[in-house]
């Protein structure tokens, strides 16, 4: 008997969803927005409805794997990668987001292109700028740092000129002190300005904060 392993390329359905000010002409400001462990895009974007205006989008893509929080909890939730086989998770999002960010550009001709990751959402924004250049003006890390396997180099050169920003709460249960100075210190190591926003707050993504930072 012989056992082989192999990967094999299949395509998706993928829940998106959107947030908009009811004006759909072309330009305005494009925000992708990515979840955070075990929530659903539509929940988070419910949640982000009160940032509405005219001009703006909110893009709230779900990550490609799901599963049950909890046995017999009685909904899945989403995540960007459940750990096991990371590299080819890593793969399949990149090539999912590169796709929904093309189609998406071309369909709303944004003139500014924001990337925001909340949590888990905020590890993998990191790893997408750090391995493609999309023409980002600002990143925000939510509740969330730059991973320990993304390189300095590669995450400078695919930011290029955006502001990048890490936003922390004060009372964040998961992420202490010391981890905190650990993270920040791999920030210092970017060689370029990067701003941190501190806020009255536990792990959570409150839409008037978040809409301080976008503005």
């Amino acid at each position: 008997m012989a056992l082989s392993h192999d990967t094999f390329e299949t395509a998706r359905t993928v829940p998106v969803h959107r947030v908009t000010g009811g004006d759909d002409a072309p330009g305005g400001r494009l925000v992708v927005v990515l979840h955070g462990l075990m929530q659903r895009a539509g929940d988070l974007a419910a949640a982000l409805a009160p940032l509405a205006t005219p001009g703006q989008t909110l893009l709230v893509p779900e990550g490609l794997s799901r599963s049950l929080p909890r046995p017999g909890a009685p909904r899945a939730g989403a995540s960007w990668s459940t750990g096991d086989d990371a590299a080819l998770d890593l793969a399949d999002n990149l090539r999912y987001l590169d796709a929904l960010l093309e189609h998406e550009r071309a369909l709303r001709q944004p003139s500014v292109l924001d990337l925001v990751g909340f949590s888990q959402g905020g590890l993998m924004a990191a790893r997408w700028v750090a391995a493609r250049a999309h023409p980002w003006r600002r990143v925000v890390l939510w509740a969330s740092l730059v991973p320990a396997d993304v390189a300095p180099a590669d995450l400078r050169s695919g930011l290029g000129e955006a502001e990048l920003v890490v936003a922390l709460g004060d009372r964040d249960p998961l992420v202490s002190a010391a981890v905190r100075e650990r993270a920040l210190g791999r920030l210092d190591a970017l060689g370029r300005p990067w701003r941190l926003h501190r806020f009255d707050g536990g792990h959570a993504m409150a839409p008037g904060e978040l809409g301080r930072v976008l503005s």
